[in-house]
This record gives C-alpha cells, structure tokens and sequence, in this order.
C-alpha cells in the first residue's frame, strides 16, 4: 500500500515504469523545496500527479523559500499549514536553544554572488584563514567546549583545516565531505555518536537528512545568504535528545557573522530565532579592505548583554480572569485556556455558539500558549489583539476615541489619559467577563471551574436562545 523510495531510485527508468503500474493516489515528498528541480519533475509527471484532480500531491519542508527565489506556487496549489521554529521551540517539539553571534574582522562586500548565495571559491579564500580558524577554535572553548558540536564550513579544505585548527589545541575533531569514502566516513560519524570525536566540521553534506539528537552546539562557521540554507544548519542541533544517559538542556548557536556582510539583506539568527537569548561580540578594531591578507586581525573583544527572554512575548494580547486566559478575534470567537490539574487546556468558543477542544493534553501554560496561537494564526482574524499589528502598534500613543471613552464610562472604569491600544484591552477585559458570565449561565463546559466567572449575575432571559454546544 505504500512505496517509500530515494528519488534517485524511483527516477531510474525501469523502477518509474513499475511505479506507474501501481496507480498511486498519493505522493508525499519531504524536503519538497527541491521539487522544482528536473528529476522531481519527471516522477510528478509521469505518474500523472500534475493535471489529474483525482491525484493528491503533498509537500513537506522546514525551508520553503529557496535561495534561486524560485516559486513552488505552480506545483503546489496551497500552503495548508504553517509553523516556525521558535513555535515548535515554544510548544516542546524542538530542543530550546541559545545564541551567540560573534562579529569578526573579516570583510565579505567584495565576494561574487551565484545563484543567491555567496561564491564558493572566493568565499573559502576569505574566511578560510588561520587567524579565523583559530579565532572559531578559542570562542568554542570559552563557550561550548563541553559540548557535542557540529560545525559547518564553505568548502572541503576549509572543514580540513578547521578540524585541524581543533585538533592542534588538543580538541578531538575530523572533517566529513561528500567524496569521502564512505566507510570512513560512516566510522567517523559513529564515533561521534558515542562521543570519543567531539567535533565533526562539514561541507554541503550533513545540513539534509542528518539526524543526530545529541548534538548541543552549531558553529555557523560558513557565512551565506540562503534562509533555507541557514535554517537547515541550524535545525542540526534542534533535535530533542530522548536518550535518558544523556543530558541535553539546550542547543548553542554559535554564529559567525562577519562584517560588512549586509545584515539587512540576508538571514541572521534574529530572524530565525526572535525568542532565543542572543548574545552579540562585536569587534571595535579597524578592518582592512584586502579580504586575502592572512595578517587580518580577528577578534572580539566585548560583550554586548542583549538577551532576549527564552519565552518571548506572547503575540497577542491575553485576557486574565482568575486562573484563565481568554483570546477574542475580530469577530467574537474566543479562545479560553483553563487549568486541569497543575496545566492547561484550551478551547475555541465559536461565535455561532459551537466548541471545539484546542489542546486536549493539559500542558504547561507557556507550551499551551504558544500552541493557541500558532491555531490561532491559522484560523482567526485577529487586528486589535495583535501586538504586532499595523492598527495596534500606529494607535500605541494616540488618545482613546469618543466611541472607547463612552463605553468605558457606561462601565464604570474610564481612566484619563488612556491611549487607545489602552481602551481596547480594557473593553475586551469587558467583553470576556461577560462571555464567561453567559457561559457559566448555561454550563457551557462542566469541567471550567465556577471561579474562572465574576460574581456578576445575568439573567438567562436575556440569553440568546440559539447558544448551543458541538
């Protein structure tokens, strides 16, 4: 009933025409960013999964953005669900991680760029010094030296001479490529795996389909431009360790941002991990124009404390009633969160009077928020309750309307001077204790405890009688 195969394999033409055979319904691929190339095509093709309405096509990636900015758009009709890192981070799928960009010296405005990234050649000419080498080596000591760590490079040379640069400080590390004989290569990562190599560098090989959870530190050691890229070698280390003899708390990014490297124009862990604590070093000294000169001086003598909370800000604006949380869409369906036992479950309560579970599992508040959100992302439409929204954040500092300040006052809790974001989360405050009040009227959910609801009374007359229950 189901074929799993290596597109190299089901491309091969003897094994397509025994594929064709089949009359598959369905095609999954993972890491479908590479879907657009040739080989992927002619199995989309060939087995009539491009113009047949009866066929499904589903595709899966962490990295749909390429860095050749091709669109998937023509082979894939709609995006059906999405979820960021620091989402899966928040809601415990992913390993939690911390960050530490580390600005050097060296200078890459000069570097050629190919097909969206930086040329490889003169990229590796640049950065592959020993002052920089050494410099990765002395920051991973001070940092990350007891730590299993996988480090990626430009280029074949340049994973050989940082590997070396480790070994000669006594840190046992070997460098993996493509053409490496495989047995050797398969050797080096199982030694890995158990420890005895604490430092593997890599080029182009280990950022797809590399799987090994124990992995505690990243080193960005490979500048580049592709967001793809870039979050497939970070996302190395986000693996959550199940092996109980292991302890693995957090991943460490160590990020290698070298200057003059348009920071505006290209991915940086800001961008990737908004919510992980960051640490910047930046370097002070004077740079020099020649991005060859082996004298270069690399090195980062100050630490800048900008640190971000590891839990964020929650996106939107919650309402707290007692021991609940309560989130309203622009159209009156609410979000509730409430305790079961020492965690938190949560509930979307329709506009048209219908409920339906959200987090079924009581979880940990923070994990159950971020899980609210990332529905309530995909789901609601939600302006006024948006911290990040055009309407909230242009209305941050302007005085509260004559609409806002007449409702207040008929609820007896107008305040002078309030902004309008102000008076907005003050009438949903409103808004949600009287939801709450109808609710516990009709004992909408027995399990919502009694003091979640104010003491304020509503007759069930005044109820609209179409309220019901899924």
């Amino acid at each position: 009933q189901v074929i799993i195969s290596s597109i190299q394999t089901c491309s091969q033409k003897s094994r397509l025409a025994q594929l064709k055979k089949e009359g598959f319904d369905l095609i999954i691929i993972d890491e479908c960013h590479h879907a657009i190339s040739k080989s992927y095509q002619k199995i989309i093709n060939e087995l009539g999964f491009a113009d047949n309405p009866q066929k499904l096509l589903i595709g899966v990636t962490a990295t749909p953005n390429r860095s050749d900015k091709k669109s998937l758009s023509h082979i894939f009709q709609e995006i059906v669900f999405d979820i960021s890192i620091d989402e899966l981070i928040q809601t415990g799928f992913l390993s939690p991680v911390i960050a530490r960009r580390l600005l050097t010296s060296i200078k890459l405005n000069n570097i050629r760029t190919s097909m969206g990234d930086f040329e490889v050649g003169q990229l590796s000419t640049a950065v592959n010094i020993p002052e920089r080498n050494s410099f990765i080596v002395s920051k991973w000591e001070e940092h990350a030296k007891d730590r299993k760590t996988l480090a990626f490079c430009v280029s074949v040379q340049h994973c050989k001479d940082l590997a070396a640069e480790f070994n000669s400080k006594g840190v046992v590390a070997a460098a993996v490529w493509g053409s490496m004989p495989y047995k050797e290569r398969k050797q080096i990562l199982r030694k890995f795996h158990k420890g005895t190599i604490s430092v593997v560098t890599s080029c182009s090989l280990l950022t797809e389909g590399f799987d090994e959870p124990s992995i505690s530190c990243v080193l960005m050691a490979r500048p580049t431009k592709s967001q793809s890229l870039y979050i497939q070698m970070v996302g190395r280390g986000l693996r959550k360790d199940k092996n109980p003899n292991t302890v693995k708390e957090n991943c460490l990014v160590l990020d290698f941002t070298d200057k003059h490297n348009n920071l505006d124009m290209i991915v940086s862990l800001k961008d990737i991990l908004p919510n992980a604590p960051i640490i910047d070093e930046i370097t002070k000294k004077k740079t020099t124009t020649n991005i060859n000169a082996a004298e270069q001086e690399v090195k980062s003598d100050e630490d800048v404390d900008e640190e971000w909370n590891i839990l964020g800000k929650a996106k939107y604006i919650w309402i707290r009633v007692n021991d609940m949380y309560s989130l309203t869409d622009d159209y009156k369906n609410e979000i509730v969160m409430y305790k079961q036992g020492d965690n938190y479950v949560a509930d979307i309560f329709c506009n048209n009077g219908d409920v339906e579970q959200i987090v079924v599992m009581p979880t940990p508040l923070r994990k159950c928020k971020m899980a609210c959100e990332a529905w309530a992302k995909g789901n609601l439409t939600i302006t006024y309750a948006d911290q990040n929204s055009s309407w909230f954040i242009n209305n941050k500092n302007k005085p509260a309307s004559l609409g806002q300040v007449s409702y207040l006052k008929n609820n007896n809790v107008y305040k002078t001077g309030i902004t309008m974001t102000e008076a907005s989360t003050m009438i949903r405050r409103i808004v949600a204790q009287s939801q709450h009040q109808r609710k516990e009227m009709f004992e909408v959910r027995a399990r919502i405890p009694k003091s979640f609801y104010s003491t304020m009374q509503v007759q069930k007359s005044q109820l609209s009688p179409t309220l019901r229950v899924k």
